[in-house]
């Protein structure tokens, strides 16, 4: 197993204490079309200095075409999109009509995955909650991921304390036991204190299979420019790097579903 931390400009530039603690990190890039982490290339070369596997990820906004947030991902990253070690992940978290934030339609991730995967020849991974993953309130449906990587995000306790084997009980008894869509899970998010932690469940050669292409990068034909007048920007939409009200989403829908199992097995054990 690889021990996993994911960061944004949330955490600021020196995140050197949290590479030196992990196997692998994994760094927002993108947001939309209209956002980039400014700390990327920061991030990223402390990553790569330190010897370290890296990943990057884009965060879905529903408010954009897939094709327009893949692209301008594939933009910021540039040439690392296709290393080989490099896994190419979509972040889907629903805010739930959050100001700036329009409902997700549960269409985006494939969508994306689909361009990224025309574009570079690798397969995306997908991050999602345990909530979202069993429909969020939306009747989502992950039929046309089930072959993606997944990794998954739930919180058994929310209070810093390091993976274990009573950490992975809970996890099982909560998530796992009751997977929907894939029979497997690629890597977990078990926590966000001190920062975001997660276990992969392979080592570094799973991981590279994982990352890398599965067909050859195609040549890209040249951009042409476009004579016709290019329309004023929209106003910039705000970052989701201030993640903590995800996170007391995922806090709130584990505590729910613990109350839910409690209250069946009560129920089964007075028949």
């Amino acid at each position: 197993m690889l021990n996993v931390a994911d960061v944004s400009s949330n955490n600021g530039a020196d995140i050197s204490q949290i590479v030196a603690n992990n196997d692998a990190i994994i760094v927002k890039a993108t947001e939309g079309d209209y956002y980039t982490n400014n700390l990327f290339q920061t991030q990223v070369k402390q990553v790569q200095d330190a010897g370290k596997r890296l990943g990057l990820y884009l965060f879905v906004n529903g408010g954009v075409t897939a094709d327009k947030q893949a692209q301008y991902f594939l933009d910021v990253i540039g040439q690392l999109s296709s290393d080989d070690q490099v896994p190419l992940i979509i972040d889907f978290e629903n805010r739930n009509g959050v100001s700036g934030y329009p409902i997700l339609t549960g269409n985006e991730p494939k969508q994306i995955a689909d361009y990224i995967y025309n574009k570079t020849g690798k397969k995306a991974w997908l991050y999602i909650s345990n909530s979202d993953l069993h429909g969020g309130g939306h009747n989502y449906s992950w039929d046309d991921m089930s072959d993606y990587p997944l990794w998954l995000a739930g919180y058994p306790y929310y209070d810093g304390r390091a993976y274990n084997a009573d950490l992975q009980k809970a996890g099982d008894e909560l998530y796992f036991d009751h997977l929907a869509y894939w029979s497997t899970v690629t890597m977990w998010q078990y926590d966000a204190k001190p920062y975001d932690r997660s276990v992969f469940y392979g080592d570094l050669s799973t991981w590279d299979t994982l990352a890398k292409r599965v067909t050859p990068q195609p040549t890209l034909s040249p951009v042409v420019p476009n004579p016709t007048p290019t329309p004023l920007p929209t106003p910039e939409k705000p970052s989701t790097d201030d993640s903590g009200d995800r996170k007391e989403l995922h806090m709130f829908m584990d505590d729910f579903l613990i109350k839910v199992n409690k209250a069946v097995t009560d129920f089964i054990n007075r028949l």
